[in-house]
């Protein structure tokens, strides 16, 4: 598997626990702020290493970004 492969795959899963996280935050809206602020850093954490892979990826090979990845 190459790198850039495994870029790939990192990236899909990371905005699959993103959305994830996302999800949980609008369901949890009950819960303490001090708990829903911590789940926020850590989907916008996730967010920040999604976007750092998803313009690696697209600075390597374009038309793999915009077959793989582009619309998610």
């Amino acid at each position: 598997m190459t790198t850039l492969e495994q870029k790939i795959i990192a990236a899909k899963a990371i905005r699959r626990s993103f959305n994830d996280a996302q999800r949980s935050l609008l369901k949890d809206s009950f819960m303490s702020d001090d708990y829903l602020i911590e789940r926020l850093r850590e989907a916008q954490d996730q967010y920040k290493c999604f976007r750092m892979l998803v313009d690696e990826i697209k600075e390597e090979d374009e038309e793999v970004y915009s077959r793989e990845l582009v619309g998610i």
